[in-house]
């Protein structure tokens, strides 16, 4: 008989060596124990008490090695003090004689210290005068009459800003030849830079929704929902915007030393206008001091994070940031700072601005009132002039779930009252209750005419997007939508977190203006603002969402004669995690057929067999390769009825790791019937494991992993909802190649399933996925070889003979027979009673069967222990492994 296989040898050598113990047993016994005495003929037998077994030898433990002195812990204390903030520069006021060229910055100015001016209150105003170089020199000359000091001033739109603490300067500069308008530019005395011991701060404008604020978040472009509803992540894999296209980001500042913003901010466009409104190029004047202004590099990133693989990524990685600081300390931006944020934008040739703020210190800014016209108007000129000079302007909406459009009181302002930590009022204004805004009040600089005005949307359960709780609204007053609720971006020291916010919302809208004005680069701020308009996605109610949902990837591929177009998210796939295709371009309602193919061969997936474009010749579909896809280029093919109509080219990447199996561990040897098999994968997911058992002779071809691991998961979810904790034991099944159960990984990750019925042998246990909420499913995990021995059931004694019974009359031997003697077995103790066989000889064969059984049990343990070395390289397919 040939010996082909590994289990047959174990079996044959277990024989053997059993064959040779059963033999040697008794051989054993009856050479140690004397020879028997001959019974007496006429004695009852009496009954033979058992010898009591010696119990085998303990085995005597190793002394326990005394454990290794613990290496002193390191310590985690950092050496390195942190960087000094860098003091802002002071700024300088501009020689009254001097006014900008209307395509030149604005230059830097100086001011007169306080103590230089009148006693009083120091107080910033705006005058408006006609837009010509001689009505401004009036007005600067009359400034400097009226007892003031000018800060700046535009010839483009008529404004100069000044600065006075004489108490009749206001009188005085109205009363002026050739003064329209003037007043001042906020209700608290000016401050700039100095804030009391007491101060608390005041209300900021740029302040997010407190229900809604945002905690810290790992920085992962997975969490960034946001940019896959508006189609970001699509777009950028064929546009991600041109370096030419510049985009000013007016608001608190932003992080340069960011690792997602380092290389995307222009130091030479960028500036600071925080201190009285004064243009300071000094790189302190442009960024933020600490985390209390980190808005402004949220703002940033979401518009143009890097997309440099790690961190995040905004909507339009590939155009320039400007950082234009219009926000001082305190977190308030009066009108001298937004004058001189439009007008730098203006002047440095930018494409788009993001403003997510309102304008301090009216909630809304009202005609008619002499405290706030002057500034109105002087904003509302600042912003038409960037409009006529190119400059597409983007504003919040605001946060007070409020509408726009049907304006009636609000009690909020003014907001630059000084109040202490408890919020007692110290000094300045207080807040107007129940102030009217019914007529002529407009949110600066939202409602500006030629400004998009945001609205936010909120992430809905069932991935759709609706109205975010705290987003201001109004009919004919919303041009778009974006997201703005959790938003995860980029903040102060290099860090990220999530804001919640219509200034969250706003500067979605600026990347996708900044994708329009790379794909239309010759376009004006009204046609980009028709494009984003026209392209949005409407969601129903244009009182709440304006034209609807901005679209990134219509962005780049609409009105722009490309035939059919079609993306998915970076053109990157990981194997066996869902991905969206989006496409457009193509025939309204037509049918087209989806093939993916990688390394050569096509994949199935149901997802992607057919689908139909939209009214709009767009597709938007979700697909999934397999975890057992081929890494590297693989192509999706998009087929008309006409024949082809796009090529998709994409990279694959390795899917998500298996889970875990921590028990048993690798050469465990397992007793009993009952397996049970622990493990980790990320929290929550659904685990489906597996056992089978391990040999030469164990077929595995053709094994449905796929719908063993969807029939396990359907069980194990019909517990959850059932409310059953634990799963009943699995049998094992010999009959099939895997016996498989399925669980859910708790908070911590750990999983456990248990098999029931398992017979003795050598197995494999291996985490075959793990399925994650968002459909992703993982590659196997790394199977663990491990044996289980069955303990053999003991055969219970054979019942005792019942006693003979004696005739008292002794039996009469038949007629001529020889009596029969009691005869003493031949050969005395060495000779084996009931065979007359010799003990040497049995002693001998069985000998040589122990160590034959032996010797081949140890030779095919060592070839097993090889083989299960092997068998732990189990390849990602999923395929187990064959010996």
């Amino acid at each position: 008989m040939q010996i082909t296989s590994g289990r047959g040898r174990v079996r044959l050598g277990t024989a053997l060596a059993l064959a040779g113990a059963l033999v040697l047993s008794p051989l054993a016994a009856v050479a140690a124990e004397p020879a028997p005495e001959p019974p007496a003929p006429s004695a009852a037998p009496t009954e033979t008490s058992a010898v009591a077994e010696t119990p085998a030898p303990t085995e005597t433990a190793a002394p326990a090695e005394a454990p290794a002195p613990a290496a002193p812990a390191e310590s985690t204390e950092s050496s390195d003090a942190a960087d000094a903030t860098e003091t802002p520069a002071p700024a300088e006021t501009p020689a009254p004689a001097e006014t900008p060229d209307a395509t030149e910055a604005p230059a830097p100015t100086a001011a007169v210290a306080p103590e230089a001016l009148a006693a009083g209150e120091l107080m910033n105003y705006v005058v408006n005068v006609d837009a010509t170089e001689t009505a401004v020199a009036e007005a600067r000359a009359a400034v400097v009459a009226s007892g003031g000091v000018v800060l700046m001033s535009y010839a483009e739109i008529g404004v100069v800003t000044a600065q006075s603490s004489d108490t009749g300067f206001l009188d005085g500069i109205r009363a002026s030849s050739g003064v329209r308008s003037a007043g001042p530019t906020r209700q608290a005395a000016v401050t700039e830079g100095a804030v009391a011991p007491d101060w608390a701060g005041g209300t900021l404008a740029i302040d997010r929704p407190r229900a809604e604020a945002g905690v810290t978040a790992a920085p992962l472009v997975s969490q960034q929902w946001d940019m896959d509803a508006i189609g970001a992540p699509q777009a950028r894999s064929l546009e991600p915007g041109d370096a030419d296209v510049l985009v000013g980001v007016l608001d608190s500042g932003i992080a340069v030393d960011h690792p997602d913003l380092a290389t995307q901010v222009d130091p030479a466009a960028s500036v600071g206008c925080s201190v009285n409104g004064i243009p300071d190029q000094s790189r302190s004047a442009w960024i933020p001091v600490d985390d209390s202004e980190s808005h402004g590099t949220h703002v940033a990133g979401t518009i143009a994070a890097n997309a440099d693989g790690s961190g995040i990524t905004g909507v339009a990685p590939g155009v320039t940031l400007a950082s234009v600081k219009v926000v001082n300390h305190d977190g308030f931006i009066y009108p001298e700072y937004a004058l001189c944020g439009f007008m730098w934008a203006a002047a440095q040739g930018m494409d788009v601005t993001n403003n997510s703020y309102y304008v301090d210190p009216w909630a809304f800014w009202c005609e008619g009132q002499p405290e706030q016209q002057p500034a109105l108007d002087a904003v509302v000129k600042a912003v038409a002039w960037s409009q006529q000079q190119g400059v597409l302007n983007i504003a919040a909406a605001g946060n007070e779930d409020y509408d726009l459009a049907n304006k009636t009181t609000e009690s909020t302002s003014p907001d630059d009252g000084v109040y202490d930590s408890e919020g007692n009022h110290v000094s300045g204004p207080r807040p107007i209750e129940d102030r009217d805004v019914s007529e002529g009040c407009v949110d600066l600089p939202a409602g500006v005419d030629g400004v998009v005005t945001v609205a936010s949307v909120a992430q809905q359960p069932d991935g759709s997007v609706a109205k975010s709780s705290f987003s201001n609204y109004g009919e004919g007053e919303i041009d778009v939508a974006a997201p703005g609720s959790a938003i995860l971006s980029t903040v102060f020291d290099g860090r990220y977190d999530v804001y919640s916010g219509t200034s969250m919302a706003s500067p979605h809208v600026a990347g996708v203006a900044a994708l329009l004005a790379t794909t239309h680069p010759d376009a004006s701020p009204a046609e980009l603002q028709t494009l984003l308009t026209s392209q949005a996605t409407d969601l129903g109610d244009s009182e709440l969402y304006g034209a609807g949902l901005v679209d990134a990837f219509a962005a780049v591929t609409e009105g722009l004669d490309l035939g059919p177009t079609a993306a998915v998210a970076d053109a990157t796939i990981q194997a066996g995690v869902p991905f969206r295709l989006l496409g457009a371009g193509f025939a309204p309602g037509e049918a087209v057929v989806l093939t993916l193919e990688a390394g050569g061969v096509d994949q199935d997936d149901p997802n992607l067999v057919s689908t139909v474009a939209s009214s709009d010749g767009r597709l938007d579909v979700v697909g999934q390769f397999g975890p057992a896809a081929p890494v590297g280029p693989a192509t999706i093919e998009i087929t008309g009825a006409g024949g082809p109509r796009a090529r998709v080219a994409v990279d694959v990447t390795a899917p998500l790791a298996g889970p875990e199996v921590s028990s048993p561990a690798d050469g465990d040897t397992l007793d009993g019937d009952t397996v049970t098999v622990t493990g980790t994968a990320r929290p929550g997911a659904g685990v489906v494991a597996g056992i089978a058992l391990s040999g030469d002779d164990m077929v595995r071809a053709g094994v449905d992993e796929a719908g063993l691991a969807g029939d396990a998961l359907a069980a194990a979810e019909r517990r959850v909802a059932a409310g059953l904790e634990a799963a009943e034991p699995v049998p094992f099944d010999p009959d099939a190649p895997i016996t498989v159960a399925a669980a859910f990984a708790d908070a911590r990750g750990a999983w456990s399933v248990e098999f029931a019925d398992v017979p003795g042998g050598d197995f494999i246990a291996v985490g075959l996925a793990q399925v994650l909420s968002d459909g992703s499913v993982s590659a196997p995990g790394d199977p663990v070889a491990f044996s289980v021995e069955r303990a053999v059931a003991e055969i219970p004694p054979a019942p005792e003979s019942p006693p003979a019974v004696t005739d008292p009359v002794a039996p009469v031997e038949p007629a001529g027979a020889a009596p029969t003697p009691d005869i003493a077995p031949a050969g005395g103790p060495t000779a084996l009673a009931y065979t007359g066989s010799e003990s040497a000889l049995a002693l001998g064969l069985a000998g040589m069967l122990v160590v034959a059984g032996l010797a081949l049990v140890i030779a095919t343990a060592a070839g097993r222990r090889r083989r299960r070395a092997e068998e732990a390289r189990v390849d990602t397919t999923g395929a187990l492994p064959s010996d």
